[in-house]
């Protein structure tokens, strides 16, 4: 299915808002073709270090949803902040309507645990049925192989959220590595 892409924006342009909307590398414009009512009713869970839900960027549209790793209630790090506006953005996000909602599994220092991150994988399946709402799950970090959180996603998306995971980032085979082996 083709899509309407009846907006466009202009430089300054991330490389992922160039990249989305066309073919090919050799296709990229200086511009992004989009609909700026992407995402709109959807809702996007940011799997990682939280979100700071009072970013300008989301405009009333993120909502805390859990803490499985601890510290405070917001994205201290910041890296969770960047993966929201880079799915959601007002400015940079590729689907500028959804809904954000902020799953942090990943303490202030960027790291977590294994059952922190499970028992964040679980609350999103478990908040997605209830909410009703299509639904999609983005977890940038990774580590080491673990059948108990790969089970964990892979049940998350049997039940109805897609997930879209980081590949490892080292140049290494992602099959040993969770949830990207998942």
């Amino acid at each position: 299915k083709r899509l309407s892409c009846p907006n466009t924006q202009g430089e300054p342009l991330s490389w992922g808002q160039k990249r989305t909307t066309t073919s090919s590398p050799r296709d990229v414009l200086a511009q992004y073709a989009h609909d700026r009512n992407w995402g709109t009713g959807v809702d996007v869970y940011v799997v990682d270090t939280g979100v700071r839900c009072t970013h300008v960027e989301f405009t009333g549209r993120c909502i805390w949803g859990t803490n499985t790793a601890g510290g405070s209630n917001t994205d201290v790090n910041g890296h969770g902040t960047h993966c929201a506006g880079t799915v959601a953005g007002t400015t940079y996000g590729l689907a500028k309507s959804a809904t954000i909602i902020a799953v942090k599994v990943l303490g202030d220092n960027g790291s977590g645990t294994t059952a922190g991150v499970i028992a964040g994988v679980e609350w999103v399946a478990s908040n997605s049925r209830s909410r009703g709402r299509p639904s999609v799950a983005n977890m940038s970090l990774g580590g080491g192989y673990s059948s108990a959180s790969n089970n964990a996603v892979n049940a998350a998306v049997n039940g109805g959220t897609s997930f879209a995971v980081a590949a490892g980032n080292d140049n290494n085979n992602a099959c040993n590595y969770s949830p990207a082996s998942a």
